[in-house]
């Protein structure tokens, strides 16, 4: 049977608010369940059957409703937004769950956004935090799932480990994954804001730090950029944790040019769905945590004029959660870029063994490309859109 829930939450950050939905109605069979509320904004987004998002306002009125789960087994996940209302989905819910809506919210005061310097030294988004008051050093990947922290720091720290339900770590690398260990990572602490408890991989990051070049103590990952808008600021090297999207005017004000795109995600990395590549247009993934500009796999080679544009140059070494790699790196001899932002022909890119394929990514791109263009990247995972700006004084 279907893994199902037996009442809906909506949990917000105390600091915005806090919206509680009982369910009061008896559901006699497995059932698909949708939360209708009106909100001054678009707001809710669903996690894993839980209501997740933080919004300036009050849910006004919420109206629960069910429909009988098909032979899937999974409820379909489809966002409706019409005005200020918006529709999402809860289910599965269980057979004699309750159903039904009533509504109470706690509003404060939201918290002044933040920005601060990162080190940008190896081409990463290196930052200085603390984690239950120790000093850790940490870079924000916008392509790990969840986050990641080192295992002996984490045994140190006395965090969660849930050794028994251990795993193998995915991803690039040419060895055998690295052990993991479910944890979280509590009282995490960035330019003196606190942040709430994120879920977490334990790992020996010790390959990883030695091809970084310095110890790295943890990575944050998607569970802790989900609920979150920032602003990546490549030429001042800066990092914007945002309260609400209007906070970003002032950083990108001067800035004459600016292209949006709806925030999809392929495995939690956000995709750039016409990146040109010559003459070609492809999906590729947008990844903070590679210090490396464009990457391509195997299925970007079909493309036309790829292949023709590539003249070899040598062999590079790369460091992934499998370990180290090797791959050959090129001069891509046309010019690439998306929207408005292009570089011209020149740019040094890799060809990976990944497969890949035209309907989820054929490259990833990382940090150095990004730089080179520039850039300045607003990425609103609640609202699920992404902007960049460039040509910026």
């Amino acid at each position: 049977m279907a893994r199902c829930v037996a009442r809906g939450h909506v949990h917000l950050p105390r600091h915005q608010v806090a919206i509680v939905i009982r369910l009061s109605q008896r559901v006699d069979k497995l059932s698909c369940a949708a939360i209708t509320c009106k909100t001054p904004e678009p707001a809710l987004r669903t996690r894993a059957g839980v209501l997740t998002r933080g919004f300036p306002g009050s849910c006004t009125s919420a109206v629960v409703s069910t429909s009988l789960l098909d032979s899937a087994e999974v409820c379909p996940w489809s966002p409706t937004m019409e005005g200020s209302t918006r529709t999402e989905m809860i289910g599965p819910v269980c057979p004699s769950a309750s159903l039904g809506a009533t509504i109470s919210s706690v509003v404060a005061t939201p918290p002044e956004s933040l920005q601060i310097p990162f080190d940008f030294s190896r081409s990463s988004i290196g930052l200085d935090v603390t984690v239950r008051g120790t000093p850790l050093y940490v870079i924000l990947d916008t392509g790990v799932d969840p986050s990641v922290i080192d295992l002996a720091r984490a045994e140190a720290l006395g965090l969660k480990i849930d050794r028994p339900d251990g795993g193998e770590a995915s991803g690039f690398g040419d060895a055998k994954g690295a052990r993991v260990f479910p944890s979280s990572i509590d009282n995490l602490v960035i330019g003196g804001h606190s942040f709430a408890p994120i879920d977490a991989l334990a790992s020996d990051m010790s390959a990883l730090s030695a091809h970084y070049g310095r110890k790295l103590d943890a990575v944050l990952g998607y569970s802790f950029l989900a609920d979150k808008i920032v602003l990546i600021d490549y030429p001042r090297q800066t990092l914007g944790i945002l309260n609400q999207t209007v906070d970003a005017m002032r950083m990108v004000g001067t800035c004459r040019t600016h292209w949006s795109t709806p925030l999809r995600t392929v495995e939690s990395f956000p995709v750039i769905t016409n990146f040109r590549l010559g003459a070609a247009k492809a999906r590729i993934t947008l990844d903070t945590g590679s210090n490396g500009g464009l990457a391509l796999y195997q299925s970007a080679l079909d493309l036309q004029g790829v292949r023709a544009a590539l003249s070899e140059k040598n062999v590079i070494s790369f460091a992934g959660a499998r370990g180290d790699g090797k791959a050959k790196s090129y001069t891509f001899n046309a010019p690439v870029g998306f929207g408005p932002f292009t570089l011209p022909p020149g740019e040094v890119v890799t060809v990976r063994n990944e497969s890949g394929s035209d309907s989820t990514r054929v490259a990833n791109v990382g940090n150095a490309l990004f730089a080179a263009m520039k850039l300045k990247m607003l990425l609103n995972y609640r609202g699920r859109t992404m902007t960049f700006y460039g040509d910026c004084s």
